[in-house]
């Protein structure tokens, strides 16, 4: 999920720079003027710095070739890329059996429409959606369990250091319950703003979802129109674009 690089040998010159095409409001400042990586020291990327920016590391012209190597080589780095935690509990989990975790059996902590957890990406049908472009797991609000909770429905969010960040995130999935775990207290807490002043686009987003799921007025509804069940029959009956118009257009 982020990355850190670290020079061996050969100084380099690492910019961050803006892309052609924004699909982000908010992204990290320029770095035209690059920042200095010498050998022994490392640098990392993460969140928008990765998945939304590009990023170059260049060679100096008056670099000189390293003794010893076959080619004409300046530099040479090493490349550390790290997953989440939950995505190694998972799969740990996937190999166990059919049991799912622990965690999600324990009926206080798994409350639909409050419950964080980070889960495989699936579609409404039940099938994962792409594994090579989405192969980790990503925090999602769970919305429902089946009766015989060996399934979930969740709505995928955003803790800000995934691809999909801001609005992109927000999307359905059904997926067997053991190919979810309960998110960190850390994620929870990117993926939720606390208030209105705080957090990023997406934590607001996602503040306001779990609100209109509480109150119900992502609609025109009654008292008795609210929660988890009945947000699910909005979806069923309105699709899924519309009730995400509604929320977003909340969030402002």
């Amino acid at each position: 999920m982020s990355l850190a690089l670290c020079s061996i040998f050969g100084t380099v010159d690492v910019q961050l720079v803006l892309p052609g095409a924004q699909s982000s409001r908010i992204l990290p400042r320029e770095r035209k003027e690059g920042i200095t990586i010498t050998p022994g020291c490392a640098y990392a990327l993460w969140g928008k710095s990765r998945w939304k920016m590009k990023h170059d590391a260049i060679v100096g012209v008056n670099e000189v070739a390293i003794p010893g190597l076959l080619r004409e080589i300046a530099r040479v780095g090493l490349t550390l890329r790290f997953f989440r935690t939950s995505f190694a509990r998972i799969f740990a989990a996937m190999h166990l059996g059919p049991q799912p975790p622990l965690s999600l059996l324990r009926a206080p902590e798994l409350v639909c429409g409050r419950t964080i957890v980070d889960a495989l990406y699936y579609d409404m049908s039940g099938e994962r959606v792409n594994e090579h472009a989405y192969p980790h797991s990503y925090p999602a609000l769970v919305l429902e369990v089946s009766a015989d909770s060996s399934r979930l429905v969740v709505f995928y969010i955003s803790d800000g250091l995934i691809p999909d960040d801001d609005e992109e995130a927000w999307s359905l999935g059904e997926l067997p319950i053991q190919h979810a775990v309960l998110a960190s207290e850390n994620v929870v807490r990117r993926c939720v703003a606390t208030n209105r002043s705080e957090g990023t686009r997406a934590a607001l987003m996602t503040r306001r979802l779990m609100e209109s799921i509480a109150t119900g007025d992502w609609s025109e509804t009654s008292e008795h129109d609210r929660g988890t069940a009945a947000f699910m029959c909005a979806i069923r009956e309105h699709g899924e674009p519309a009730v995400l118009r509604l929320l977003k257009a909340s969030v402002g």
